[in-house]
């Protein structure tokens, strides 16, 4: 069972730095009922990337998209300050060789969908389907 997860996160860190190599942009796709979980909300892999990125040599700035699945009455502005203080924390928490800020290496966008289900019209005007 624990050569499973090592096998995981083996193929998840080489799958990431292979991403970061050919996109300019890395989208995060989450439910707005995960923000602030730890596995929901990608911190894992969020690590991953600030990990290779710190690593690698200077690449050209990316952008990091956070698209808000099932927004609910949770105004968008405060969903973003707890997504940009989750960020920070994780890239803070990233060792590195020498102190760097997240936006000398990301620009960070994000944007809320309204539920598909419930939704529907609005999801495919904001979607632009």
């Amino acid at each position: 069972m624990c050569t499973f997860f090592q096998d995981d996160a083996a193929f998840e860190r080489q799958s990431t730095l292979f991403a970061l190599e050919i996109a300019d942009v890395v989208l995060i796709n989450m439910w707005c009922k995960d923000i602030g979980l730890e596995h929901a909300a990608s911190r894992p892999l969020l690590k991953t990337v600030f990990q290779v990125i710190k690593r690698s040599s200077k690449q050209p700035k990316k952008t990091l998209l956070f698209v808000i699945r099932d927004h609910t009455k949770t105004p968008l502005e405060r969903l973003k300050k707890f997504i940009f203080e989750d960020i920070e924390k994780i890239w803070d928490a990233v060792p590195e060789p020498e102190k760097t800020t997240l936006y000398e290496f990301f620009k960070v966008e994000i944007t809320a969908l309204p539920s598909y289900e419930f939704q529907e019209v609005e999801f495919k005007e904001q979607a632009h389907w």
